[in-house]
């Protein structure tokens, strides 16, 4: 269907009907910027698949502002925990732990605005775990941030099917062709439901301070460190090396990003970035600043090696400069609500 002339349709469906399934949840504003919240423990951005669903069929049904929270709270709430049931094994495996566990936050939220019976909300998550897709392998492409608009839709779809009486397995999740053992080699369903009602994994959801992966933020705290509290020129520097946590190797080690996007999802971009502009924002991300000649010369002065004492959210890094004198930083919890909540446990 384009613009004014209706250029095919749906047998059963109304042009009003087809148009609304095409608009809800197509595309995934929330995470095209790499710039949404991130529940710590899983890397899921559980807004991102869950707040289109709960928003769109909320204004559809101009359901109250509070109904639309709640829903949304335990939208977010159902796909972190289900993403700590197959977490870190899923993910390992190269799924997108957002976009296959966002279709099921999609579902309840859309499903309790709609008020599903227990039968019809049972049928709504079959029908979307089935939909449950997203590889890593795409990441650093617009393809990354289309997976949680397409959860969304998915998991929207999934509860308008049910309510219209549509069936679906009712062991979706831990059956033995389910979600956990198709898509894991290892879960343990005890882990999702440890505690429900009493403990909520929201707590552990936060927002980013840099519009990038979030393993990269460490990184990117040292560079503007050297630059704002050593007061290091980015001309000067003869060599930076980094010791770093094995998912930065394995999920953000370009070192000649073409695009913006893929510059995201580069350590040795983000860290030049920050030395230089003193941030991480989403100007630092654009096409034409990951091909300034300043930016790339600097990324070759950049190395990384994997040392297991680092977490994900810490790092050492040794900045040489041209006259032969080093300069030291070490992050021990990287810029954001993860380090909040460890200094208030501490």
């Amino acid at each position: 269907m384009e613009g004014g002339k209706q250029q095919s349709s749906i047998a059963g469906y109304g042009q009003e009907q087809l148009y609304k399934m095409l608009r809800w949840g197509i595309w995934g504003p929330g995470h095209l910027e790499d710039y949404d919240d991130t529940h710590f423990p899983t890397v899921i951005h559980p807004s991102s698949p869950t707040l289109p669903s709960s928003l769109s069929i909320g204004e559809h049904l101009s359901a109250s502002g509070k109904d639309v929270l709640v829903a949304s709270i335990l939208g977010m709430e159902l796909c972190c925990r289900i993403g700590m049931a197959v977490h870190p094994h899923h993910y390992n495996e190269g799924w997108h732990i957002t976009g296959t566990c966002g279709v099921f936050g999609s579902a309840i939220a859309a499903g309790r605005i709609l008020g599903l019976s227990a039968d019809q909300m049972i049928a709504a998550l079959g029908i979307a775990g089935t939909q449950a897709s997203g590889i890593r392998e795409v990441f650093g492409s617009m393809t990354k941030p289309f997976h949680p608009g397409r959860s969304a839709q998915s998991g929207l779809l999934a509860t308008l099917l049910a309510q219209r009486g549509f069936t679906s397995a009712e062991t979706i999740l831990e059956g033995r062709r389910g979600f956990g053992a198709v898509l894991s080699d290892k879960c343990d369903w005890n882990v999702a439901t440890n505690a429900l009602g009493e403990r909520w994994e929201l707590q552990m959801n936060g927002l980013k301070p840099y519009a990038c992966g979030v393993v990269i933020h460490p990184l990117i705290d040292a560079m503007i460190a050297f630059r704002n509290n050593q007061g290091i020129d980015y001309r000067d520097v003869h060599s930076i090396s980094a010791k770093v946590h094995p998912l930065v190797i394995e999920l953000v080690n370009r070192p000649n990003p073409r695009v913006g996007l893929e510059g995201k999802f580069s350590y040795q971009h983000s860290m030049a970035v920050g030395l230089i502009d003193g941030s991480a924002f989403p100007a630092q991300y654009t096409d034409s600043r990951v091909l300034d000649p300043d930016v790339a010369n600097l990324r070759d002065k950049i190395d990384a090696t994997i040392d297991p004492r680092m977490g994900e959210d810490s790092t050492e890094i040794i900045l040489t400069l041209q006259n032969g004198t080093p300069h030291k930083e070490k992050i021990l919890h990287a810029t954001g609500a993860q380090k909040i909540l460890y200094q208030f446990r501490c």
